[in-house]
């Protein structure tokens, strides 16, 4: 009886092991560094319960503090071991002026919240910064680019990293026109709290970049 405890005992330990390695196999280690930049949402620094952390030039952020400061709801689902994000199905009141030109000392402007949700349905992703005290910019990049890592992106551009030394990955894309970058937004506190953009950028080089 002893004999068949052990041979029993043994198995399990021969599989408990066999799965420890294969599920070791799959377990990867990156390198994470603090995020040295603050988070802006809507021109606002927020404080976040966990840093902003950088791997492989990218950014990370804690999805539940994100959620939280974005409105959406972060949960964790113990019987499917699975994240589950959702939007809130409510109606926002906007002002519908934000998504129309209007002439401001003579020059033709379109808020940068309009530009947004119109570069979303698009899948394209655009990022801003604006407050009084800080350069007006803008960056434009499609959602698969975005998703990208450097490897991928230099592969893409049929490139060696040596083609690149000393430039970051977003450098990359923005000297290989795989994103807008400008500094061309003016803010008008009379009208809006965010930053506008010119009609003339937005349908000359906003719109042709999302159709190249």
């Amino acid at each position: 009886m002893t004999k068949y405890k052990q041979l029993i005992l043994g198995i399990i330990i021969g599989i408990l092991v066999t799965a420890t390695i294969s599920y070791a196999d799959e377990i990867q280690t990156y390198m994470a560094e603090l995020a040295s930049f603050p988070v802006l949402v809507d021109g606002k620094t927020v404080n976040l319960d966990m840093p902003a952390v950088t791997i492989n030039d990218r950014t990370y952020l804690p999805l539940r503090a994100m959620g939280d400061v974005l409105g959406v709801s972060v949960n964790w689902n113990t019987e499917k071991q699975q994240v589950e994000i959702g939007k809130e199905k409510k109606m926002m009141e906007e002002d519908t002026n934000k998504d129309l030109f209007i002439t401001i000392n003579g020059k033709e402007y379109i808020n940068i919240l309009g530009v947004d949700r119109i570069c979303s349905k698009n899948n394209y992703i655009l990022s801003w910064q604006g407050g009084n005290d800080a350069t007006q910019w803008f960056t434009l990049q499609s959602s698969e680019i975005s998703d990208m890592q450097r490897d991928q992106i230099i592969g893409k551009l049929n490139l060696q990293e040596s083609d690149v030394k000393g430039l970051t990955t977003e450098e990359i894309k923005i000297k290989y026109g795989l994103v807008i970058y400008s500094k061309t937004l003016s803010l008008f506190p009379d009208y809006s709290e965010f930053p506008y953009m010119t009609r003339a950028e937005y349908e000359h080089v906003v719109l042709p970049f999302m159709s190249k």
